[in-house]
């Protein structure tokens, strides 16, 4: 079954701007955010603990100061950070409040975010993921007989 998941920790970061962490986009607050306060396209790399079914992203939206606005965002998901392969959504989250992406269905422990804004005012509000336990590998159909 899956819920929705406040990483436990951000892998790594394009930059932040003191005292607006990265850590701020998950700590369950709507009313602290992440921002970086240079021109470029920013990222971030959030850590669910464990290899996760990933399904779905939200983000907490501001009107103003919304990650990626009507640029939109690209994300990705996998076990290595340093190559998570093709995006697994691409699309434009510009509205107040929750805002949830569509539908897609990739195992991985992280899951990256691309703006395609890049203006120094975006900020991250909050972040969460849909995730789920994955299944187990099926059975290999070989039976051992312990004697």
């Amino acid at each position: 079954m899956a819920d929705w998941t406040t990483p436990s920790a951000v892998h790594s970061k394009c930059g932040q701007t003191s005292p607006y962490l990265a850590t701020k986009a998950i700590d369950a607050d709507t009313g602290t955010y992440w921002n970086h306060r240079t021109a470029e396209l920013h990222w971030v790399i959030f850590d669910v603990g464990s290899t996760k079914t990933i399904s779905k992203i939200k983000l907490f939206q501001v009107a103003g100061y919304r990650w990626g606005e009507s640029s939109g965002l690209t994300v990705y998901v996998g076990d290595d950070p340093a190559n998570l392969g093709a995006s697994v959504w691409d699309g434009v989250l510009n509205a107040d409040g929750w805002q949830e992406s569509g539908a897609f269905s990739k195992d991985g422990r992280y899951i990256k975010l691309v703006t395609k804004l890049g203006a120094n005012y975006e900020r991250m509000y909050e972040f969460q993921a849909l995730a789920a336990t994955p299944a187990p590998p099926p059975a290999s159909g070989i039976l051992v007989q312990v004697m």
